[in-house]
């Protein structure tokens, strides 16, 4: 079916997180289930199992094979919740059009402060989120807008417009010098809606891909013949 033209009325806000996985503009939350982090102790034992026994060894192989049930057992789960949770926000009869914030999750794994952030971020599979919703959205005949990941969607006070630059990620809630006190999660929704018929969505307007530096490409050789040699 064809989607009908997206508005800000019909279109719900989704910002995704990773202690709450799905916060919504109507002030919804949707608790992380953390997957990986519930089966990581039974994991890393089965792990420090296969590591004991003697290579090409029957014993090997059986306890690998234990490990590889366990990453299974994790993907399931997981799919099985991005599922169920697309699934329900599609089916929402209150919207026809979902605003969405473009995330570079390779990008937020490389500078995450630690492994333990790194694996929660991989864990909470984002993109695979998105993805469905996508697709189950288009089946349904509905829209999904995205706005830009540089937007400031948790610093901008919906009531005055004042971007708060001193905002940490600690900071779960704060409230803004007009007087208006925000969640921060679901301040993000709001904003990340408003943000998706804005004409200034960076998303719309990426702009050219910056080269690779001068000083990383291999210098081109120059002929003896045509340097510069002093006598």
């Amino acid at each position: 079916p064809t989607p009908p033209k997206p508005t800000e009325e019909r279109t719900l806000g989704i910002d995704l997180g990773i202690k709450t996985y799905l916060t919504d503009s109507s002030g919804n939350k949707v608790d992380n289930p953390k997957h990986l982090a519930k089966r990581l102790k039974r994991l890393r034992h089965a792990q420090r199992a296969v590591s004991r026994k003697v290579k090409g060894s029957a014993n090997r192989e059986k306890a690998k094979h234990r490990v590889a049930v366990i990453y299974e057992r994790i993907a399931a789960s997981r799919n099985d919740f991005l599922h169920k949770l697309t699934k329900s926000l599609v089916e929402n009869q209150d919207y026809d059009s979902y605003a969405i914030e473009d995330l570079s999750v390779k990008d937020m794994m490389q500078n995450a402060d630690g492994r333990a952030l790194a694996r929660s971020i991989g864990d909470v599979s984002w993109y695979e989120f998105r993805r469905q919703l996508t697709y189950k959205a288009q089946w349904r005949g509905k829209n999904v807008l995205v706005i830009g990941r540089f937007e400031p969607s948790s610093r901008t006070c919906d009531q005055c417009g004042k971007i708060n630059r001193d905002l940490t990620i600690a900071d779960r809630e704060w409230t803004c010098q007009c007087g208006a006190h925000h969640d921060r999660d679901v301040l993000a929704a709001r904003n990340i809606r408003r943000f998706a018929f804005c004409e200034q969505n960076t998303y719309k307007d990426q702009g050219p891909k910056v080269p690779k530096s001068k000083s990383r490409l291999k210098p081109k050789s120059v002929p003896l013949a045509k340097r510069d040699v002093k006598p």
